[in-house]
């Protein structure tokens, strides 16, 4: 796989551990996964999505800008965003149960 090609599969990775983590809580707050594994699943994408963030700038600094590898590197940036939120709502639920 070429370094190029990272962010973009980091951002898929993400995408498809954040429909997971969503789509896993019912309306009255209760998982249907257990909550370290939904913990194991939110750290796991935020750790591929900021790899995919420090890959995608280190070639945007290598090699120019490319405005497609940017958008892809900002995708993770913000997603590794919201998986980190999402771990630290998860961390809640734990502490009070």
């Amino acid at each position: 796989m070429k370094k190029s090609t990272y962010p973009i599969v980091a951002m898929c990775i993400g995408t498809f551990l954040l429909i997971i983590l969503i789509s896993v809580e019912s309306t009255s707050g209760q998982f249907s996964v257990p909550l370290l594994m939904l913990m194991f699943m939110s750290e796991l994408g935020f750790f591929v999505t900021g790899a995919g963030v420090f890959i995608g700038a280190k070639i945007q600094i290598e090699k120019g800008l490319d405005i497609k590898l940017m958008l892809w590197t900002v995708c993770c940036g913000v997603l590794a965003i919201v998986l980190a939120l999402r771990g630290y709502e998860l961390w809640g639920h734990i502490n009070a149960g």
